[in-house]
C-alpha cells in the first residue's frame, strides 16, 4: 500500500521540488455507486462546481471548494447502510500520481463528511489495489467559507483506469459520531475529487471481455476463450461488473392483450407476465381483456385476474366498457344523517338506506328539517353535532321558495339558537337544516378548490407571503398542494417533489424583514395569508412540517426534521387590506382568534391534518412565531432553537359562501342616549383620517352595517396614535342619532 501524504507533508514534499513535471489534472468521465441524494448527486464531486481553480498535481492543495450545498456538493445517503463507496472511471488507464480529497463543507454540516475510508485502484478488469486506509480530515474550514483540500494520497507508480471510495460501516463512516456522539445518520458527504497523472492514456491495457452465459451467468474472459467455452463475448471494454447478462426471450404477454417477445427481466420490468422458456408470441395466445365494474360505477377494460384482483367485478369474456351498463352511484342515507355516493349493494351492506336512482350527496341531503311559524323575533333552537353547520332559511306566504338567510353556527354539541330576520311579515316559515361536509376527510370545501378532491388548486384563490423563506422551500409549497395524496386528506413525509429541485414544504428561516408590523424589533417569523376576496372561514386545517428523518435516525429522535415545524403559533385575521394585496399593516386592524400549539409531525409516510375551528369572516389570515424557542419543537430533541425559524408541510382554509368586504371598518360605534355624552372619543393610529357619522335612529331597523343609514357630519380628523374626540359640528343629539366613527 502507497504511503498517504496528508496535507502538510505533501505541501513540504513540493517545496523541496518533489513533483511530477507531466502530471495534470485527469478527467473524470462517469461514476458508479451507493445510492445517491435525489438532489446531491455525486457527479457534482468531479465537474468542478465550486473549485476556486486548478493549481496543477502540486499545488492543488490550495485550490478551495465553496459551501454551496445544492449546487457543487454530492451525498452518499438515503437508500443504504454504510459501508458505501464511489466508483470514478477516467474512460481508459492512465499512470497516475495523486488523488486529492476535499471533503463536505456544508454549513453546519461538515459532520456528513467522510471519516473512516479505504481507497482501492484498478485496471478494467484488474484485480484492485488498496493505495489507502485511515480517516480522512474534516473540511478545515468547518462550512465557515471556502475550504482547502482535505488529503492527498499519493499514488505515483500506480496505472489505473478506475478509483473506488469505500467509507467505513457505521460509526466511522462520518465525523457525525465524533462531533454529536450519535451514529444514526448514514449521510456520507464529498465536495470535490481530483486525479493526477500523466495524460497520454494507457488504453485498455486488459483485454479481456465480460462474457456472458446462457444461464445467465458472466465472466471476465478473453473473447476466444468465452467463444470457446459457449458464452458470448460483450464487447472491448466491458467486464462482469457492469454488465447485465440476459435470458433468451421468451413471450410476455400485457394487461391489453397483446404480446412481445422479450428477455423475462425487461418482460417483468414493463408489467408484462413471462410465459416460460422457448416460448414465442407466434404460438402464444394472451389471455384478453374484458369490462370491469368498479365499485363507482365507472369501467375499464382489464384482465379477468386483475378485475377480481382489485375486487372488482368482471362482466365476462368478449365485454367491453363501449358495451358494458355497470351500476351506477346513488345517494346512500346513514343513520347519523350523513350521505355517501354508493352502488345500491355497498349501501345495503353498510346499514345505509340507497335514496334511488340518479341521486346526488348535496350538503343537507340525508337531514330532516323543522320548520315552524313565528313572529319577527323568530329563534330556533336545536341540540347540534359538533361535526355539522346549520343554515337557516325562511319563506313566506306571498313567496313559498325557501330563500336562505346569512345565520349560520358551527355546532359544538350544546343547544344553539339560529335567530331570524326583522321582517314585517308575522306569517314567515322558518326551518334549519344541517350543512354537512363532503365524503372522504370530513371536511367543508377549501378557499380555491371546493371539490375536495386530488390535484388542489388552492393558489388560484390564495397568495402567501413569508418573513423570509428558506431558498428551495419557499411557503408557496405550503398551499399548492404538492406532497398531498390524492384524496386531499394526508401530506407525504418526502421534502423532494416530483421534479428536480422542487420540495413540498414550506420553511421560514432567519428572517430578515423583522415583525410583521412597524417597531417590532423580535425577528420572529410569521407566515401571511391573502384570499381573492373575503370569506366566511369555517376550519384552517394545518399539515405540520413532516420531513422523514435520515436513514438510520431510528425512533429516539424519530422526529428530527419534523422538529422544525411551527409549534407556539398566534393566528390573526381582517378584511382590510394595505393596498398591496395583503392585509393592513396596522396591527390594530387585525383581530386575535388566539394562540395555538400546533402538533409535532409524526414524520411518517401520510399524515392527517389538525383543524383550528375559526368561524369568522376574513380575507387575510396571518400565522405569527411564538417570540420565544417554543416558536418550533426543536428544544423538546435538545437541539438549539431561535425565534427564526419554522415550517409548514400544507394548509387549507375551509369556508362557507364568499362574503363582501365591508365597505369601511367601523372603529367605534356608540349609543348617544346619555345626557353626558358631548363628543365620541376614539384611540387612532397615527396618518390616517378618521371620520364622524351619524344615523336616524329610526334608520337603524334597516341594519346597523348599511351604509345608506349613515350620513357625514363633515367632522373629521387626522390620527397621530393618541385618544381624540370627534364633535357633531351640527349640534350634538343625544336623543335622535347614534354616532360613529370610521376610519377612511
Amino acid at each position: 500500500m502507497k504511503t498517504m501524504k496528508t496535507i502538510l507533508t505533501w505541501l513540504i514534499a513540493t517545496a523541496a521540488g518533489v513533483t511530477v513535471a507531466s502530471a495534470q489534472h485527469l478527467t473524470i468521465l462517469s461514476h458508479v455507486g451507493s445510492p445517491e441524494h435525489s438532489s446531491r448527486t455525486m457527479d457534482k464531486t468531479y465537474n468542478d462546481s465550486g473549485m476556486s481553480g486548478d493549481s496543477g498535481s502540486a499545488g492543488a492543495a490550495n485550490d478551495t471548494h465553496s459551501t454551496d450545498v445544492f449546487v457543487d456538493i454530492g451525498l452518499l445517503c438515503c437508500a443504504a447502510e454504510p459501508p458505501v463507496f464511489i466508483e470514478y472511471d477516467l474512460g481508459q488507464s492512465f499512470a497516475l500520481t495523486d488523488l486529492v480529497i476535499w471533503n463536505d463543507n456544508e454549513p453546519r454540516w461538515v459532520k456528513q463528511g467522510i471519516k473512516g475510508a479505504t481507497v482501492e485502484v484498478r485496471e478494467h478488469g484488474g484485480p484492485p489495489t488498496t493505495v489507502f486506509t485511515g480517516d480522512i480530515p474534516i473540511a478545515p474550514a468547518d462550512g465557515t467559507g471556502p475550504a482547502t483540500a482535505s488529503i492527498a494520497i499519493d499514488l505515483t507508480g500506480q496505472t489505473a483506469r478506475f478509483i473506488r471510495i469505500t467509507s467505513d460501516a457505521s460509526p466511522n463512516h462520518s465525523w457525525r459520531f465524533t462531533i454529536d456522539g450519535t451514529a444514526n445518520d448514514f449521510a456520507v458527504g464529498i465536495s470535490e475529487v481530483r486525479v493526477y497523472g500523466d495524460p497520454t492514456g494507457l488504453g485498455n491495457t486488459n483485454t479481456m471481455q465480460a462474457c456472458c452465459f446462457i444461464d445467465p451467468t458472466c465472466q471476465d474472459m478473453e473473447p476466444g476463450d468465452c467463444t470457446t467455452a459457449g458464452g458470448t463475448p460483450q464487447g472491448p471494454g466491458s467486464e462482469c461488473l457492469s454488465t447485465v447478462c440476459l435470458n433468451p426471450p421468451e413471450a410476455c404477454c400485457f394487461g391489453d392483450g397483446t404480446c412481445q417477445d422479450l428477455e423475462p427481466l425487461v418482460c417483468t420490468g414493463q408489467d408484462g407476465t413471462s410465459q416460460g422458456a422457448s416460448s414465442t408470441c407466434a404460438t402464444t395466445a394472451c389471455p384478453q381483456p374484458e369490462a370491469c365494474c368498479f365499485n363507482d360505477g365507472t369501467c375499464q377494460d382489464l384482465l379477468s385476474t386483475t378485475c377480481a384482483s382489485q375486487q372488482e367485478l368482471p362482466q365476462g369474456i368478449f365485454t367491453s366498457c363501449g358495451t358494458a351498463t355497470c351500476p351506477q352511484l346513488e345517494a346512500c342515507c346513514f343513520a347519523d344523517d350523513t350521505c355517501q355516493d354508493m352502488l345500491t349493494s355497498l349501501c345495503t351492506g353498510a346499514g345505509g338506506t340507497p335514496s334511488g336512482a340518479e341521486t346526488v350527496c348535496a350538503p343537507g341531503f340525508c337531514v330532516e328539517t323543522t320548520e315552524t311559524i313565528a313572529n319577527n323575533a323568530l329563534e330556533i333552537g336545536l341540540s347540534a353535532r359538533d361535526v355539522d353547520r346549520y343554515d337557516l332559511e325562511r319563506a313566506t306566504s306571498l313567496n313559498p321558495d325557501w330563500a336562505d338567510l346569512p345565520s349560520y353556527i358551527a355546532g359544538l354539541n350544546t343547544n344553539i339558537v339560529l335567530v331570524g330576520d326583522d321582517d314585517s311579515d308575522a306569517q314567515a316559515f322558518y326551518r334549519y337544516s344541517a350543512l354537512l361536509p363532503p365524503p372522504g376527510c370530513g371536511i367543508a370545501p377549501a378557499i380555491g378548490n371546493p371539490s375536495i378532491s386530488n390535484n388542489w388548486d388552492t393558489t388560484s384563490a390564495v397568495s402567501v407571503r413569508t418573513a423570509n423563506d428558506k431558498p428551495f422551500r419557499e411557503m408557496i409549497n405550503a398551499i399548492n398542494g404538492s406532497g398531498i395524496d390524492e384524496t386531499g386528506c394526508f401530506h407525504t413525509d418526502n421534502l423532494f417533489g416530483p421534479s428536480p429541485g422542487s420540495t413540498t414544504m414550506g420553511f421560514n428561516q432567519s428572517p430578515d424583514l423583522g415583525d410583521r408590523w412597524a417597531g417590532g424589533s423580535t425577528m420572529r417569523y410569521w407566515t401571511e395569508f391573502s384570499f381573492d376576496q373575503a370569506y366566511g372561514i369555517f376550519d384552517i386545517l394545518i399539515w405540520n412540517y413532516n420531513e422523514d428523518p435520515s436513514p438510520g435516525d431510528g425512533e429516539d429522535p424519530g422526529h428530527r426534521w419534523s422538529m422544525q415545524g411551527m409549534k407556539e403559533v398566534t393566528i390573526k385575521y381582517t378584511s382590510i387590506g394595505n393596498g398591496n394585496g395583503f392585509g393592513s399593516d396596522m396591527e390594530g386592524d387585525w383581530t386575535t382568534l388566539g394562540t395555538f400549539v400546533f402538533d409535532l409531525a409524526s414524520g411518517d409516510q401520510n399524515i392527517p391534518f389538525e383543524k383550528i375551528p375559526m368561524d369568522a369572516s376574513a380575507q387575510y389570515v396571518i400565522f405569527l412565531g411564538a417570540d420565544s424557542a417554543e416558536c418550533n419543537f426543536m428544544q423538546d430533541f435538545g437541539v438549539s432553537s431561535t425565534s427564526a425559524e419554522g415550517g409548514l408541510s400544507e394548509v387549507r382554509f375551509t369556508h362557507g359562501e364568499a362574503l363582501a368586504p365591508p365597505p369601511l371598518r367601523t372603529v367605534v360605534v356608540e349609543s348617544l342616549a346619555q345626557a353626558d355624552v358631548t363628543g365620541l372619543t376614539f384611540t387612532s393610529a397615527s396618518n390616517v383620517t378618521y371620520e364622524l357619522q351619524r344615523a336616524a335612529r329610526e334608520q337603524l331597523n334597516i341594519g346597523v352595517e348599511n351604509p345608506a343609514v349613515w350620513e357625514s357630519t363633515g367632522s373629521f380628523t387626522v390620527g397621530d396614535g393618541t385618544d381624540q374626540t370627534l364633535y357633531d359640528p351640527n349640534g350634538w343629539d343625544s336623543g335622535g342619532f347614534w354616532y360613529r366613527v370610521i376610519r377612511q
